[in-house]
């Protein structure tokens, strides 16, 4: 058996594909993503993993402290690429 992180890795575009796409609805009550107790495809807490990926992503552009101090436009552009 592979470990989660493992499954979620090779499902990482799919994610990123669903999580962009529901952004737009998404509320506290509809949302899938974060928590154990919601079910994205049968697993919880996948919105957990997505945001340390984009984390990562964004780690390797820039300096951790120079990520503290991005405005929202900047968080929506780095998103966005992180997506693509």
């Amino acid at each position: 058996i592979f470990p989660r992180i493992f499954i979620f890795d090779l499902n990482l575009d799919k994610i990123k594909q669903d999580f962009d796409k529901d952004l737009s609805t998404m509320s506290f009550e509809n949302q899938r993503y974060f928590g154990d107790w919601v079910n994205y495809n049968g697993k919880g807490n996948v919105g957990y993993y997505l945001g340390t990926k984009f984390i990562h992503y964004l780690n390797e552009k820039y300096e951790f402290e120079d990520i503290l101090n991005f405005d929202i436009s900047k968080v929506k552009k780095e998103y966005k690429e992180f997506i693509d």
